[in-house]
């Protein structure tokens, strides 16, 4: 049986830490289906990756504290899977916030999740199920680009009006419900997807107690970043330990043609994209041509591993800060992976730039 899984992390990269008005939150999970000590985990803003817990006898809980509603996701590892052209997913998202939360049910998938009053909104809204209507397609097209190209090209014209009928819905609710976490949270996510420029009339519509909420100011931080880091803007320095600990900046590279790839060890569409990046670098190293990752990890040991098994040759960089890392919140960076390429003057010249496009573009600029 030729299997292959991703790990979805279904959560905005853009929750920053308010130590000030932290609430405690439970989160108690009954599962009928699922085996005793299998793994749960569950990820939410600042929680580091990693965090999971046993389920004994169909149970288990997790515990800590938060201060605003913020999106989370709660699953088991491989969160989905596309097996003989089935899609099987044991995961889902839901709004955390201080007090309980429960989830109930025979599989985390199909679970009844209840809690305070920004997850009973969510309920209510509907969204959760249209997104999940995008994903059915979405995730196998996903799987697709990585290991069916005729499966791909296939979904391709599909998964695009989906998007964009998902996305529709989810306008008209911002705009109708412009004072929710629900309506916050949807525009980030658009926007970081998508590119930002197209969505700052509508952070606009968002109510000033959401603008003025952490999430709100994370969130005008990120656009502003992600407007002054466009193809045609120039890259801002920035300085990071490699795995050494010697500092690097980014002038060190100045001359050069530089691709900025932020990844983690623990996403796997970075891993499944490391096979390009080796090729890349291997036929344009001696041309002028150079790689700079860093990585949103939060473990030494997790992200040296990764180094090392997908054969990163050239310069990483961390500071162990998980979603926190510095180069990741001065770039506007809400999710991984994503790229920068530069030319030897340090312009952006092309972002997010996947298989056969990173090629394709070397090509075309390095002669």
């Amino acid at each position: 049986m030729n299997k292959s899984s991703i790990y979805i992390v279904a959560i905005l990269l853009m929750l920053s830490f308010n130590s000030f008005s932290q609430k405690p939150f439970t989160i108690t999970g009954r599962i009928s289906g699922l085996k005793d000590s299998t793994k749960v985990w569950f990820l939410c803003g600042d929680v580091l990756p990693g965090q999971e817990t046993m389920v004994l006898n169909g149970k288990f809980t997790f515990k800590g504290n938060i201060s605003e509603p913020a999106y989370a996701s709660i699953f088991t590892r491989p969160s989905w899977a596309y097996d003989n052209g089935m899609l099987i997913k044991d995961y889902q998202n839901f709004f955390l916030e201080s007090g309980q939360t429960t989830i109930i049910g025979t599989t985390i998938a199909e679970a009844e999740i209840t809690g305070g009053p920004t997850q009973t909104e969510f309920n209510q809204s509907g969204l959760n199920i249209v997104s999940e209507w995008g994903y059915d397609v979405a995730l196998p097209y996903m799987w697709g680009y990585y290991n069916d190209k005729a499966l791909f090209s296939k979904l391709e014209p599909i998964k695009e009006i989906r998007t964009k009928k998902v996305n529709d819905v989810k306008i008209a609710y911002i705009k109708s419900h412009p004072d929710s976490y629900v309506s916050l949270y949807w525009l980030g996510t658009m926007a970081s997807k998508q590119g930002f420029d197209p969505y700052n009339p509508l952070f606009k519509v968002i109510s000033l107690r959401m603008q003025n909420s952490r999430d709100g100011k994370e969130l005008t931080r990120i656009l502003k970043s992600a407007k002054d880091l466009a193809v045609g803007k120039y890259a801002i320095d920035f300085k990071q330990a490699d795995t050494a600990g010697k500092i690097v900046t980014l002038n060190d590279f100045k001359g050069k043609y530089v691709l900025i790839d932020f990844w983690a060890s623990w996403c796997a569409p970075c891993r499944a994209e490391s096979p390009n990046l080796v090729k890349a670098y291997k036929n344009y190293k001696s041309r002028n041509f150079d790689i700079i990752s860093i990585s949103l990890d939060a473990k030494k040991n997790e992200w040296m591993n990764a180094i090392h098994k997908d054969n990163y040759t050239w310069t990483n960089l961390s500071d162990l800060k998980f979603r926190q890392n510095a180069i990741a919140l001065a770039w506007g960076v809400t999710s991984v992976p994503r790229n920068y390429l530069l030319d030897p003057n340090g312009k952006i010249i092309a972002m997010d730039l996947r298989g056969e496009e990173l090629a394709a573009k070397l090509k075309e600029i390095i002669k």
